[in-house]
């Protein structure tokens, strides 16, 4: 049995920004706005999912110890997630993700500093 997937708000905002990004895309290339919608929120879905799947191999990814004790990344098709793993709740705590060129490195020690300074934006911890 896998590890259940928790998203942290940050991770829900990021989502949003994404699905907006791709929207505004998919127009911008001509897509009539109906039509950009629903790619946005298929490929968001695709997003999702993959978020999930995080729960199947919960140990994967790299390891970024500089950035945070036990934070991981991987990337599936153009998402990178960041996460850690809490094996003795089973669960992988998705912190952030970021989309396509992001500098996602950069996005997530943002996140982190925002988490040091009790800022929104963050893991919630249901464990805390």
């Amino acid at each position: 049995m896998g590890f259940d997937v928790v998203r942290s708000a940050g991770c829900d905002s990021d989502l949003d920004l994404i699905h907006d990004h791709l929207f505004n895309a998919y127009r911008d290339f001509g897509d009539a706005p109906d039509i950009a919608f629903e790619r946005a929120v298929e490929r968001t879905r695709g997003i999702e999912d993959d978020m999930a799947a995080l729960g199947n191999v919960p140990f994967q990814g790299t390891l970024e110890p500089q950035i945070m004790e036990g934070l991981r990344y991987a990337t599936k098709g153009r998402a990178v997630f960041y996460f850690l793993v809490d094996e003795g709740h089973r669960e992988v705590q998705v912190l952030g993700i970021s989309f396509g060129g992001q500098d996602h490195r950069k996005h997530m020690l943002e996140r982190i500093k925002d988490l040091a300074q009790g800022r929104s934006g963050g893991s919630d911890d249901p464990h805390a």
